[in-house]
């Protein structure tokens, strides 16, 4: 990426930057970055969830998933060691889900935390 001092760094400083100066291989970077600002920053947001809490799911496959609400039943850790949680869903987050899925529960089981994001 090209060496530029910004004395202030803002979005529209930049969106700017990019539009003018950024190369294809700075572009790579820049979207690299980006997805692990993403995750990290999901990764904490999960990381201050706890049981009671009152979450939404994102950025989920399958994408029917998405959307849904539901109250932190449980916490714990995948079998790779990601933290993930058990959820009770809102009967409209079941009702939702029973369309999408046949033999839908009102729990949820398995969800990373980095996809639920806090409703209260």
């Amino acid at each position: 990426m090209t060496t530029s001092t910004l004395t202030e760094v803002s979005a529209t400083n930049i969106a700017s930057f990019i539009r003018d100066h950024a190369t294809p291989q700075d572009l790579d970077v820049l979207r690299e970055l980006r997805r692990l600002r993403w995750s990290v920053q999901m990764t904490v947001q999960g990381s201050l969830l706890r049981e009671g809490s009152i979450v939404e799911i994102h950025n989920m496959r399958p994408k029917y998933l998405n959307g849904l609400i539901g109250t932190v039943a449980s916490t714990g850790k995948s079998h790779k060691g990601d933290p993930i949680a058990t959820l009770r869903l809102e009967p409209a987050s079941f009702t939702r889900l029973a369309k999408a899925k046949r033999d839908a529960t009102e729990h949820l089981d398995g969800i990373p935390l980095k996809c639920l994001t806090s409703r209260t």
